[in-house]
């Protein structure tokens, strides 16, 4: 196994926790106007809001995402569907003082280093709003507004403050599982294969499921005690409808969810999925990874490398099928790389005090610099096949999807 002779799989057990219940959560319905990208639409906005008393002064943060209510646009499957007109605007956000009427506009953010490249152009449709403002003023009460919408939400700040934070540092973010067609997953052992490595490479866990799989995530034996130590953290998804036309829409909403409720504490946040895993050199610890390689910067990307398993025939069963078992770990039969990508298609570690929002493979960085790490620091190893069947000569195996070749890297 060549590439685990010179890279650590550390296997241990640890746990669950508890959503930020700082970061409030408003529908609102409204519309948007003509832009260059589309026609005006009726639509529904979902807005996360956090607000917090920092030694600077009061700060506030979030991110919106606006809806179509049309049906033209819920046809892939969903029922959360952004306009095309959305994302040539840029509305105004802002608080008023439930006391002095006093407005405070948030800065919003169109950089497009937050929207990712897709098969339907340039922008793609599923981006959320981010946003941020200061709080010059202080009040127990403040109205959330988007444009002159009728509707509002109430914004209480009493309870926010920043506060000595001695919480675990590293935290890793996974979105939820879902269905692939003609697989049969168990959602809960794939994620508790990822729970188990990352764990014992001294990662906490932020999981991320649908509503339906709540019983099943805190039922598990296996992942029970990683929830009671506090290793692991469970956060029911149940804020906003599926997205249409891209999975890839609600992981933007979930890793932007993580990062606001991540904010004032100490957390780095690594987002991957479950076919990814973060690989260190030999002896190199996370605390060592930190000290020497993160330094001074609010936010570094792994290079991605495909990972393949040499003599599986099916490596979905080594995960999730008759054949998966947790010792010893899947993992252990893997050992060739087959392609690598490019930073921009890595994966990010980042500050949740200096980045504000993040989408899959970036997010938009308030304050501090970026470093692409070199591989002597770590890398992200993906089961390129995980999801995947390979014929068996007879063809008494269909291919689920296309079987990447181990052919050398």
């Amino acid at each position: 196994m060549h590439l685990c002779l010179r890279w650590s799989f550390i296997f241990a057990l640890h746990t669950i926790a508890k959503a930020d219940v700082s970061v409030l959560h408003f529908t609102l319905p409204g519309s948007v106007p003509e832009t260059g990208t589309g026609p005006g639409e009726v639509v529904v906005a979902d807005i996360f809001v956090k607000v917090l008393a920092l030694p600077s002064g009061r700060r506030w943060r979030g991110f919106a995402f606006f809806a179509s209510v049309e049906p033209k646009y819920h046809t892939w499957g969903g029922d959360l569907s952004m306009p095309p007109a959305v994302v040539g605007w840029k509305p105004n956000i802002y608080l008023r003082s439930h006391m002095t009427g006093n407005i405070h506009n948030a800065t919003v953010i169109d950089n497009m280093t937050f929207r990712e490249h897709n098969q339907l152009g340039e922008h793609r449709l599923g981006m959320p709003t981010q946003f941020h403002g200061t709080l010059p003023e202080k009040d127990d009460l403040y109205e959330l507004r988007v444009e002159d919408w009728d509707r509002f939400g109430l914004v209480s700040s009493t309870d926010a403050s920043w506060e000595e934070d001695f919480s675990p540092k590293h935290w890793l973010v996974l979105p939820p599982v879902r269905n692939v067609p003609n697989l049969r997953l168990d959602p809960v052992m794939l994620v508790a294969h990822n729970v188990d490595y990352h764990c014992g490479l001294g990662f906490h866990v932020s999981v991320y499921v649908l509503p339906h799989q709540r019983g099943d995530f805190m039922q598990s034996a296996h992942l029970r005690p990683y929830i009671e130590s506090g290793k692991l953290e469970i956060v029911v998804w149940e804020q906003v409808p599926e997205c249409t036309h891209f999975s890839s829409c609600q992981h933007a909403l979930q890793n932007s969810h993580a990062t606001l409720a991540a904010w004032g504490q100490q957390r780095l946040l690594t987002f991957i999925d479950v076919d990814e895993f973060v690989a260190f050199p030999n002896n190199v610890s996370l605390d060592m990874f930190s000290d020497t390689c993160i330094k001074n910067s609010t936010s570094v990307t792994f290079q991605r490398f495909d990972f393949t398993c040499l003599t599986c025939l099916s490596e979905s069963n080594l995960w999730f099928g008759p054949e998966s078992l947790f010792e010893p770990h899947p993992l252990t039969h893997y050992g060739q790389v087959i392609g690598s990508h490019a930073y921009a298609s890595g994966k990010s570690m980042v500050d949740s005090n200096h980045v504000l929002g993040y989408a899959i493979h970036g997010g938009y960085r308030l304050h501090g610099n970026h470093t692409n790490l070199p591989h002597e620091c770590g890398r992200v190893l993906h089961i390129v096949n995980m999801f995947s069947t390979r014929e068996t000569v007879n063809g008494s195996e269909l291919p689920v999807g296309a079987w990447k070749r181990p052919f050398k890297s």
